[in-house]
């Protein structure tokens, strides 16, 4: 009986020692630190933790997702973008195009084709991801035609661009009708957006260069209801003169789902007569467009 006490008592002992002690509620913002720390197998394994303990919600799944996109570990993205497609609220197209994203990678074609199809019907406008891997693969198959020609459709090129008036910032009303005869960007962004940040300084130049020749940007802020004094704040610190409207409902701005915006930064040129010439450049090619539409005499 004794040997039969010390044995329960041995196992019980080494079963506490072996336990792990529970994770804090903050250990996902380590998990983001991780990643961004570019410690990919790390934040994969406590992030496999976090979920255990904590739950599988969309933005812990989305995390899965990336950290299995930077090891190449491409039959696990799959199914974490699939699992995120489920959790996700807003069924927007990107989500579709992570699905596409992994079965590319797989070399799936053929489901790639479903998924970016499933794409295009939730409204997805983007043309510039077809210069990039995986998804150039998408132009050499049957069928991308014409869903390429959707896209246009969609997004509206060479014809009027959809008409809007808001008050910006200071006070003051802005509709786009009203601004034939000068170049105007519409460029929908937020505080919060890595890319729209790393794009304001190119922007920047290019108003303080065009402005004088009739050119305008209108920024669209997709940030947050109470983030007034944060968008102030940025404007102020980037040297941003150009006007910018600001609702607090993010993704469901008005002007934001007038133009059917899935994701940003999202950039839409119209030219001097009011029709919308360009969409989705940026960089040096957005320059180069722009210099264009200016020098056009109506």
């Amino acid at each position: 009986m004794k040997k039969i006490l010390l044995t329960i008592l041995v196992i019980l002992i080494t079963v506490s020692c072996t336990q792990k002690e529970p994770l804090p509620e903050n250990a996902f913002d380590e998990v983001k630190s991780l990643y961004k720390e570019k410690k990919y197998q790390e934040s994969l394994e406590l992030l496999t933790r976090v979920i255990e303990e904590q739950g599988a919600d969309y933005s812990k799944v989305n995390y899965k997702f990336n950290i299995f996109k930077k090891l190449e570990m491409h039959k696990e993205a799959l199914q974490a973008a699939i699992e995120k497609e489920k959790l996700s609220e807003r069924k927007s197209p990107w989500r579709s195009m992570d699905i596409t994203y992994s079965y590319l990678m797989l070399d799936n074609t053929e489901d790639a084709m479903i998924w970016f199809e499933d794409a295009v019907e939730r409204g997805f406008k983007a043309l510039s991801i077809f210069e990039e891997e995986p998804y150039n693969k998408l132009t050499a198959l049957d069928g991308f035609e014409e869903l390429e020609r959707r896209i246009k459709d969609l997004i509206g090129i060479d014809k009027p661009a959809k008409d809007f008036t808001l008050t910006t910032l200071e006070g003051n009303e802005f509709t786009l009708s009203k601004m034939k005869g000068s170049v105007v960007m519409i460029d929908f962004w937020a505080t919060w957006c890595g890319p729209c940040r790393r794009e304001i300084p190119n922007l920047v130049k290019i108003y303080d260069e065009y402005n004088d020749q009739g050119f305008e940007i209108i920024g669209i802020s997709f940030d947050a209801k109470d983030e007034l004094q944060t968008i102030k704040d940025f404007m102020s610190e980037y040297g941003m003169k150009w006007q910018v409207t600001y609702s607090g409902d993010e993704w469901y701005d008005e002007t934001g789902k007038l133009y059917g915006v899935n994701s940003i930064p999202s950039v839409w040129l119209v030219d001097k007569e009011g029709n919308l010439r360009y969409f989705d450049i940026h960089g040096e090619e957005l320059k180069e467009k722009i210099s264009e539409l200016v020098a056009e005499k109506i």
